[in-house]
């Protein structure tokens, strides 16, 4: 009991009390289910994010251009003689650090395909317009290509969640990993957070004894692979740098060896690709 005062103390707190609605109508199985659930909730960091939502949620894509931060470096594609020596050099230095094994690769896979009217994860969906091969196919297919000529395994973490996660183990089972070695292949389940009323910031419940949860999107993936226990094997397995790549983004060059190289020659902590926009909007 004594533990359900502290949490109503705090839950009154941050403006939560409402989660507790229902307690005398629950079950003692339910109420240790919610009580459990509603302790391990980080109240503090929802009402962060909620202000910083509600902060940016009246500015135009021009405001918050105007308040980005730009890059330290930005290195366009080559045009002169110099600037292609350099990329050939960051070529070179790339192709170095996948040889000695210091590069893996993250697929962020938690999607359904649901917007390309396709019930099942956005990685098994067929893109290839004649070979018909899947999103992972593509990628795995990259990945092992690049592993072989460097001569060293690039391990794979690829990220899941609750409704993708058995449906993308099978799919890559069935299909004997694309020719990876099982054991380069490590799946994670992306973490959630409450979902919350976007008018009070109060978090909803999906049922009387149980929080109505979301996926925390790509931000939370550290603290997916600190739970899955998977920085320790990236430690383990001597690794430097990580590609990251998206499942829905066919043209990903997965592990360019310029991109690794002009990361580690600019002496960057986090590099991005993008296509420069011809205006915010």
């Amino acid at each position: 009991m004594s533990n359900l005062n502290t949490l109503r103390t705090r839950l009154s707190q941050h403006g939560q009390s409402h989660l507790l609605h229902w307690w005398d109508e629950l079950n003692e199985a339910q109420q240790c289910g919610l009580l459990a659930q509603l302790e391990s909730i980080d109240y503090s960091l929802i009402a962060r994010l909620y202000s910083q939502g509600e902060a940016a949620g009246g500015l135009s894509a021009s405001d918050l251009a105007a308040r980005a931060t730009p890059p330290i470096q930005l290195v366009s594609q080559p045009k002169t003689a110099a600037e292609r020596d350099h990329w050939r050099k960051a070529t070179a230095c790339g192709e170095e650090q996948l040889r000695d094994g210091q590069v893996g690769a993250i697929l962020v896979a938690g999607g359904q395909g649901t917007r390309l009217g396709f019930d099942k994860p956005k990685g098994m969906f067929p893109i290839g317009p004649v070979s018909e091969r899947s999103l992972f196919q593509i990628f795995c297919e990259q990945l092992l290509a690049r592993g072989r000529r460097a001569g060293a395994a690039i391990p794979y973490f690829v990220m899941t969640s609750d409704v993708t996660h058995d449906d993308t183990v099978g799919f890559f089972e069935e299909n004997h990993f694309f020719g990876l070695k099982p054991g380069d292949v490590y799946f994670f389940r992306q973490g959630k957070l409450p979902a919350v009323c976007d008018k009070t910031g109060r978090i909803h419940l999906a049922e009387k004894h149980e929080v109505a949860l979301s996926p925390d999107g790509h931000g939370g993936i550290l603290k997916a692979l600190q739970a899955a226990e998977l920085l320790e094997v990236m430690r383990d397995r001597g690794l430097e740098s990580l590609y990251y790549h998206q499942v829905d983004n066919p043209m990903a060059i997965v592990c360019d060896p310029a991109f690794l190289g002009l990361h580690e020659l600019n002496g960057s902590d986090i590099s991005t690709k993008v296509v420069n926009k011809v205006t915010p909007e």
